[in-house]
């Protein structure tokens, strides 16, 4: 999503229903993936894809946690750059739609779930390697996020290398709103944008955990690039 938006218009995504009035292949509209209502290009999607992969800095023979995945349609996309793929998502219609079009058993596989939870009691922990949670962070509550990367940290040794991507840059939230808007509407995790982070506010957070923090931008020319930014974890 992306234009201003005035300030204490923030009604929730009806994450759950809203992809269900949706076609069932409208895979980018299931998921909000749209520039002021306009599904993005294939050549948007590609430029998507290869930034996802150098954040990543995916090998042969990684195998990727999906935490947030969606519909499937852009996790898919990285399937030949890893040796295993598990992807989870609160919505069981858009899994249902990910299991129908996009898993590939048994290395590449989709489930249903809270991704807090999911990190708790996945087995074998350490066959992961790396881990993404793009475009979903910043709708995480604060006690979300401190049980999800204290989980992280704790149950998947390997994982050397988490991105959390597409988050709301908190500093540059005036290319984004009129003006007006407060420090309220910039920390709920339940409006469309989600939680604003500024690239500081992630590294303390990352550094609580035993984690180095990079942040990256995406190209100039790509949509949203001028107030979002990607969070690079490494142990």
């Amino acid at each position: 999503m992306s234009g201003p938006v005035p300030s204490g218009q923030f009604p929730k995504w009806d994450y759950q229903e809203y992809p269900k009035t949706l076609a069932r292949d409208d895979f980018w509209g299931q998921v909000r993936r749209t520039i002021m209502g306009r599904r993005i290009t294939e050549e948007e999607v590609t430029t998507l894809v290869d930034h996802l992969r150098e954040l990543l800095e995916l090998r042969p023979g990684d195998v990727l946690l999906d935490l947030g995945c969606g519909n499937g349609a852009l996790s898919a996309r990285l399937f030949d750059g890893c040796a295993g793929y598990a992807g989870v998502d609160l919505s069981a219609y858009l899994i249902e739609i990910a299991k129908a079009y996009f898993e590939r058993p048994p290395a590449y596989l989709f489930f249903h779930g809270d991704a807090l939870e999911f990190t708790a009691s996945v087995e074998r922990p350490e066959s992961f390697t790396k881990i993404v949670c793009f475009s979903v962070f910043q709708f995480f509550s604060t006690a979300e996020v401190d049980g999800l990367l204290r989980t992280v940290s704790e149950r998947f040794p390997n994982a050397h290398r988490v991105v959390l991507g597409y988050l709301p840059d908190r500093d540059k939230a005036g290319h984004f709103f009129h003006e007006g808007y407060t420090d309220r509407d910039l920390n709920e995790p339940q409006s469309q944008v989600g939680r604003w982070w500024s690239t500081e506010e992630v590294a303390a957070l990352g550094a609580r955990f035993g984690w180095e923090v990079a942040t990256i931008r995406m190209p100039e020319d790509f949509f949203s690039a001028n107030y979002r930014f990607d969070a690079i974890l490494t142990r």
